[in-house]
């Protein structure tokens, strides 16, 4: 849901930077279990993605699998790196990648995330945010 660095892509490649993208499931959020109750992101946005995942789980698919997909779609990205909490997800995360995106489907999901398309929330060291 965070594509707010995607016009340094550019930039990155003319310097022989690799992009990495982190955390394509914004840490639970994009899952339908969501994140965990420590999680940074404000209320809004917490509740934004909960109604996406659960949009996508009436049409019959996971929203980690379209998150995961419109991750690994972009073809700048040199490497996503994505946590998981078992050898089941492993495998599912891997059939995921080799299956084709539903487009319309992404679609329909970013239209519902545009409330908060961009917004993030403070990590690390406070004086970097």
């Amino acid at each position: 849901n965070d594509t707010a660095l995607a016009d340094l892509i550019p930039y990155l490649q003319e310097k022989g930077v690799g992009i990495i993208s982190a955390s394509p499931l914004s840490m639970g959020l994009l899952t339908d279990r969501g994140g965990p109750d420590w999680h940074p992101a404000n209320d809004t946005i917490k509740s934004v993605c909960q109604r996406a995942a659960e949009y996508v789980r009436q049409r019959g698919s996971e929203i980690a699998k379209v998150a995961l997909q419109f991750s690994l779609s972009h073809p700048d990205i040199a490497t996503t790196l994505i946590g998981t909490a078992s050898p089941e997800n492993i495998r599912k995360n891997v059939r995921w990648s080799e299956e084709p995106i539903d487009e319309g489907l992404l679609q329909e999901v970013q239209a519902i995330l545009a409330p908060v398309h961009n917004q993030t929330w403070a990590s690390g060291r406070p004086e970097n945010n």
